[in-house]
């Protein structure tokens, strides 16, 4: 098995384990699933992100799919734009779906695009992550009428890692433990 195939195994693994694991495993749920992005939706154009640099020309509404952690339907507001879409055209607007998990995690952001992201945070229950995580994002949203968005972020796949060992670089391990306690693995002096 070759070395990217052999991750991705491990992922995928740790992802159906470790849920039942605690707060632990379920905070190492929560960074496998960050881990990725794949939406589908309404809307036209093409768009591309790394990293912070962003550009692209088209409208684009999510419904359905993973995103900042949370796998399912998306608050897409086709009623509110321009705060209900991702839009681009030289200068353009990015956001993270408005749902509870993804804001207590410190997921949610809205930024305006100038070709780099400028994102506007909300501070999870951890407080603000140093690096916002969509400062290390690739995605590329494509569609006509009917949209598709795939993503892979390497920070957050960084996180997941570090995350083994109790590490916690984005400060989204929120999770507890029936008693309300914090995750046991944290290393003691490493934020988590």
């Amino acid at each position: 098995m070759n070395r990217p195939s052999a991750l991705v195994f491990a992922i995928l693994g740790a992802a159906v384990l470790l849920p039942g694991c605690g707060a632990y495993g379920r905070n190492r749920w929560s960074d496998a699933r960050d881990i990725f992005t794949a939406g589908v939706g309404c809307g036209g154009g093409a768009m591309a992100q790394a990293g912070p640099v962003a550009t692209g020309a088209g409208v684009f509404f999510d419904t359905l799919g993973l995103s900042g952690g949370h796998l399912g339907l998306h608050d897409a507001d086709l009623f509110d734009f321009p705060r209900g879409a991702e839009y681009f055209l030289v200068a353009g607007h990015r956001a993270t779906p408005k749902v509870p998990e993804v804001v207590r995690r410190g997921k949610g952001y809205e930024a305006t695009v100038l070709l780099v992201l400028l994102p506007e945070r909300e501070p999870g229950e951890k407080g603000r992550a140093p690096v916002p995580s969509c400062m290390t994002q690739v995605e590329l949203d494509v569609g006509l009428f009917y949209s598709i968005r795939l993503g892979f972020n390497p920070g957050e796949l960084l996180d997941f890692l570090l995350g083994l060992a109790g590490a916690d670089i984005y400060l989204d391990d929120v999770e507890t433990d029936d008693a309300g306690s914090p995750d046991p693995a944290a290393a003691p002096g490493v934020p988590g």
